[in-house]
C-alpha cells in the first residue's frame, strides 16, 4: 500500500459562489476600506457583527455569513 503525496491528490473543483459571496464582492468593490463583512440570509451586508446578528434575529433564517476580503494577487 502506497501513500498518496500532495501532487497525486485530486484537485477540487472551485465552489459555486453563495449569495453572501456575491453581495460581499459588490460591497468590497464599492467600499475598499472594508476588510470584512457579515451578510444575513436576506442579503443585507453589515460591517459590524453585532448589527448583523441583531438584524438576523428578526428573520426566519437567522444565518449570518462572515466574509473577509481576499487580497488581489495581480
Amino acid at each position: 500500500m502506497t501513500k498518496k503525496t500532495d501532487k497525486e491528490a485530486p484537485q477540487q473543483d472551485p465552489k459555486e459562489p453563495t449569495m453572501a459571496d456575491v453581495v460581499a464582492e459588490k460591497i468590497f468593490r464599492r467600499f475598499p476600506e472594508f476588510s470584512e463583512l457579515w451578510v444575513t440570509s436576506d442579503g443585507m451586508a453589515f460591517c459590524c457583527q453585532t448589527d448583523a446578528k441583531n438584524h438576523a434575529a428578526t428573520l426566519k433564517q437567522k444565518d449570518v455569513s462572515h466574509i473577509k476580503r481576499v487580497p488581489c494577487t495581480n
